[in-house]
């Protein structure tokens, strides 16, 4: 083999690599950009509890508000709350936090914690 048949070859072999790694980004970035343009995931009941489907289908004509609350929520809407927000973490979502305390003074979800040591 002549080192012009070298040359060709590595050549050919470089621009090769190229292509690969062009079709590899080109397909990556098409899934990230498909991923980008999903619906937003409709709040559904969790495993063990029955969610009514007036719920779920409000959730899924608006997105949920993570804004504290003008006035405290009633059980059944903090109930409500914590369902639709229950991907939220606890530090991002005021409203998810000031549904689980009114579920918490209500003694319907438990922190852990024994009452008089918080």
């Amino acid at each position: 083999m002549s080192w012009t048949d070298s040359l060709l070859y590595g050549g050919l072999a470089g621009a090769g690599a190229v292509a690969l790694l062009v079709a590899v980004m080109v397909l990556a970035v098409g899934k990230i950009d498909a991923l980008d343009r999903r619906e937003p995931r409709v709040p559904g009941p969790v495993v063990g509890s029955e969610v009514p489907r007036e719920w779920v289908e409000e959730a899924a004509l608006r997105r949920p508000s993570h804004d504290l609350p003008a006035e405290p929520f009633e059980v059944a809407e903090a109930r409500r709350e914590v369902q639709i927000h229950r991907d939220c973490k606890l530090d991002h979502c005021p409203r998810k936090v000031a549904a689980l305390n009114t579920l918490i003074n209500a003694g319907l979800v438990s922190t852990g914690v024994p009452h008089g040591v918080r």
